[in-house]
């Protein structure tokens, strides 16, 4: 798309499907706008097997440069997210919630788990589907079959998947072709010893989203389903790239990322940029992630992460030591074996009333004494920059691995080795870099 045209989606009663294996837009993409969102339904499937595209954001991608302006506006459903008001017990086909939502029947929602434990090798989050509402009463088509907490001190997650406008990858060429058996057993940890296989789930092929080189994005209620690459630089559902202050006010609000196989949303290099009021559920790897630890002044709040799931081997050591991780084919990014809901590089941003429930960890805040990535050579210390507001946030089901890996952990230090090249993460508190 050249700089001068834009493609515009309308409305259609019986919705509208539109496949394609890519765009590179130096124009306009819309659907809807600030003031009027669209209400029917739009469904943009990307296609491609995985190859390198290192060189290619546009294959199974949606690529905004030069300029160019993405600009996707659905329905807004309020809240995105909320609370139990009471237990769930099994059986029920009712739940209630904290606050009246203006979700709809057939759409889907998850009840994140209050179990200890969140993986995929065991979890007790569900994926249900809306009946009929009746105030704070959420009517389910199925009964809830684990038990979900909601007491003085701690109550379950409940988020609404669902989006009048989705973007997916497509389901004949995105799934991952190593699927994790769940059959693999580890050490005991409080008497169980499920463990994610090693060497799995490494295939996932999704779409994506990348604003870069001056481009615009400004997106709300969207669901990002199939999305992100596994192991590919810059492949997420959501990516700001290398967009400095040029993107000031550009925002993901409101929308949903599930079943994703690389990340939630990457702030890469980007300021002044919002992240708010996302769900996002069954996501490999970091999923809210500030990339090489320069990003400043951005927002991300009031967001939901559950389900998360670590790359590699989940650390594990005796008191506050654990192997050390290298970068590779198959750990682009080593501190992914401590996948966490939100990765936190650099404190000089507003984090305030977001909630994470599995991953290594809920927040991550490693330990970067210079940069990565493309901003390596730059002169600043991220570890050091005082923090903006942290406030409001909640953790729970994570720090299952390891005894010193909290649902908040401030640890862990990622770095370049002697090569300058090779990034190597500790994940332990035995800092000496």
């Amino acid at each position: 798309m050249p700089e001068s045209s834009e493609l515009i989606f309308g409305e259609d009663a019986t919705g509208i499907e539109f496949d394609a294996s890519g765009f590179n837009v130096n124009g306009v993409l819309k659907a809807g706008s600030e003031t009027c969102r669209i209400e029917k339904k739009i469904n943009i499937n990307l296609h491609g097997s995985r190859r390198d595209t290192s060189n290619n954001a546009t294959y199974k991608g949606i690529k905004i440069s030069r300029n160019g302006i993405l600009e996707l506006h659905g329905k807004r459903y309020f809240r995105t997210w909320t609370r139990l008001a009471e237990t769930v017990s099994p059986g029920s086909k009712m739940i209630l919630l904290q606050h009246e939502v203006n979700w709809e029947p057939g759409q889907q929602i998850v009840l994140v788990t209050t179990a200890m434990k969140d993986a995929r090798e065991f979890h007790e989050n569900e994926v249900l589907t809306v009946d009929y509402l009746s105030g704070v009463e959420v009517h389910l088509t199925t009964p809830v079959e684990f038990h979900h907490v909601a007491n003085s001190g701690y109550q379950g997650e409940v988020g609404l998947l669902s989006r009048v406008i989705t973007i997916s990858g497509s389901s004949t060429d995105s799934e991952p072709t190593d699927p994790d058996p769940g059959n693999c057993v580890g050490r005991s940890i409080y008497g169980n010893r499920d463990m994610q296989c090693p060497d799995t789930e490494l295939t996932g092929f999704g779409g994506h989203i990348m604003v870069k080189n001056g481009g615009r994005g400004y997106v709300e209620g969207v669901e990002l389903f199939r999305m992100g690459q596994t192991n590919v630089l810059g492949r997420y559902p959501m990516h700001f790239h290398m967009l400095g202050n040029d993107c000031s006010g550009c925002y993901l609000k409101d929308s949903s990322i599930h079943h994703s196989f690389y990340r939630c949303v990457s702030i890469h290099g980007t300021n002044n940029i919002t992240v708010t009021e996302n769900v996002a559920y069954d996501v490999t790897g970091h999923c809210y992630y500030l990339e090489d630890g320069v990003e400043e002044d951005n927002t991300i709040s009031f967001n939901l992460a559950a389900h998360i799931h670590y790359l590699g081997e989940a650390p594990w050591g005796n008191g506050q030591t654990t192997q050390i991780n290298y970068q590779s084919d198959n750990l682009l990014l080593p501190a992914d074996v401590t996948a966490a809901g939100f990765y936190i590089t650099n404190v000089h941003n507003n984090i305030i009333g977001n909630a994470a429930s599995g991953g290594y960890a809920g927040f991550a805040f490693p330990v970067l004494n210079r940069p990565i990535g493309l901003h390596k050579s730059m002169n600043m210390i991220p570890s050091s920059r005082t923090s903006l507001v942290i406030d409001g946030n909640t953790a729970h089901s994570s720090g299952w691995w390891w005894s010193h890996a909290p649902a908040f952990y401030f640890g862990g230090s990622l770095y370049y080795d002697a090569d300058g090249e090779t990034l190597v993460y500790n994940a332990g508190r035995d800092q000496s870099r």
